[in-house]
């Protein structure tokens, strides 16, 4: 298991070479998934996956929850594939979903509202105003039904953010 130093000093990494980060962590969600149904409206013409990150951001708009909502209440429905039978959002094995409700956290601070800010003020020793405020995360207010794909990136990604957020409130706490 690794020290509260050792997640820090990773995440540090991570956040100091974030774009490299972020360029590396969509070419291998394309590498594995750039044939799913919701991309092929946009990356079609393109047969020979992967995908580089570049086409993705050039093909493929910015997208919300809502636009992957018809996919995601199909999965609900048990449908895991298209007519063509392709995967609706993931290769992976669809493990279950999470039903978000939550509490989010918003830092409020020169202009910034969103979490990783709150998170990186916190990890840098900067003393901020937050307020917890109940909310569905969606901006029509609905709930979110979140589908958990099993695959060995997500559950690395979910390590590193669960034992960050630890080491981080116990750092900020002491």
């Amino acid at each position: 298991m690794a020290t509260d130093d050792d997640v820090i000093e990773k995440l540090e990494h991570t956040f100091e070479d974030a774009t490299r980060h972020q360029v590396e962590t969509l070419e291998a969600i394309l590498e594995r998934n750039g044939g799913v149904s919701y991309l092929h409206p946009y990356l079609g013409g393109y047969d020979e996956p992967p995908v580089d990150a570049a086409t993705f951001r050039r093909s493929v708009p910015l997208s919300c929850y809502d636009n992957y909502y018809d996919h995601i209440s199909k999965l609900a429905d048990g449908v895991l594939c298209d007519d063509r039978g392709q995967p609706l959002l993931s290769v992976d094995q669809l493990l279950c979903f999470f039903y978000r409700l939550g509490l989010d956290v918003e830092a409020l601070a020169f202009g910034k509202t969103d979490i990783s800010y709150f998170y990186l003020n916190i990890f840098f020793g900067k003393n901020l105003n937050f307020w917890i405020f109940n909310s569905s995360g969606t901006s029509s207010m609905k709930p979110k039904l979140l589908p958990c794909f099993d695959s060995k990136p997500g559950r690395a990604v979910s390590s590193l953010v669960h034992q960050g957020s630890g080491a981080i409130l116990r750092r900020y706490e002491s």
